[in-house]
């Protein structure tokens, strides 16, 4: 929230001991004026006391759960920065191999063209080899 960041934590704790201690001076004077107001005063001042000391705590904590969820953030994009560069690394391997393999078939395929290129036959070997260069 947004004024745990301006109020001191030692304020939370000032309004729950004062509610406390105004409750239990209102037991021990008995002759105080106005005593029936100042401990239902003092109630729900220690009770807001209360509740903003929870407030506080699980403010806390989920500022802690944040940091260690950014702090795994931050080892999850170097991980994922090292997966890119192998999975690049390979891609480009692989685009190398297939170059080569498809430039092997491209060098079959002239040499085969020149032998039945007369015949108008178009060979099974032939359909095979496009084949494999589609691949």
């Amino acid at each position: 929230m947004w004024m745990f960041k301006f109020v001191p934590d030692v304020f939370y704790y000032a309004v729950f001991f004062s509610g406390f201690t105004g409750f239990f001076l209102t037991l021990m004077l008995t002759k105080l004026p106005h005593r029936n107001e100042i401990k239902i005063l003092s109630v729900v001042v220690a009770l807001v006391g209360i509740f903003l000391l929870g407030m506080m705590k699980a403010n806390s904590w989920w500022t802690h759960q944040a940091e260690a969820l950014e702090q795994k953030i931050v080892a999850l994009e170097l991980a994922s920065q090292n997966t890119n560069t192998n999975i690049k690394e390979k891609l480009v391997s692989k685009n190398q191999t297939i170059k080569l393999q498809s430039e092997d078939v491209i060098k079959y395929i002239d040499r085969e063209v020149v032998k039945y290129d007369t015949t108008c036959v178009i060979p099974t070997e032939f359909v095979t080899s496009i084949n494999k260069a589609v691949k």
